[in-house]
């Protein structure tokens, strides 16, 4: 008889904030190989072990792939409320961990980099411009 539960256990914060950005955002997970036993129904309920926040389900996920190495491909029909409740916790605690290394400057967050990368290249723009304009003055 096929299983109608599964759970994805994440082993730490940064896996499940992770899995949130690429995968879990867009409605959809990767339950991997070993993850459950036998075999999965095509519509299950799936409980997310995420490490400090505890659980999150039963989620309604239905199986789009399966893989003869064993993962499985889940769709995410409904995205439950507190799935992103629980992301926001995981994401402010990784947060609280890299803090340290931002006051020491060495790291920036992404949304940092890419701000001064975007300010960057609006100084080099206006100074081609600039330069091509003395160019063709010339």
């Amino acid at each position: 008889m096929a299983r109608r539960r599964a759970t994805r256990k994440y082993e730490t914060l940064f896996d499940f904030v992770n899995d949130y950005n690429t995968t879990l955002i867009n409605g959809a997970i990767n339950l991997p190989a070993g993850s459950f036993r036998g075999e999965l129904a095509n519509q299950i309920k799936l409980d997310l072990s995420i490490p400090e926040i505890g659980r999150v389900g039963p989620i309604q996920a239905q199986v789009v792939f399966r893989d003869p190495s064993g993962d499985v491909a889940l769709r995410i029909p409904e995205i439950p409320p507190e799935l992103p409740d629980a992301f926001a916790k995981a994401k402010a605690q990784c947060e609280s961990l890299v803090k340290p290394y931002l006051e020491a400057g060495l790291v920036v967050l992404k949304e940092q980099h890419d701000k001064e990368v975007a300010e960057l290249k609006a100084e080099l723009e206006a100074q081609k411009v600039a330069l091509e304009k003395k160019l063709a003055d010339e």
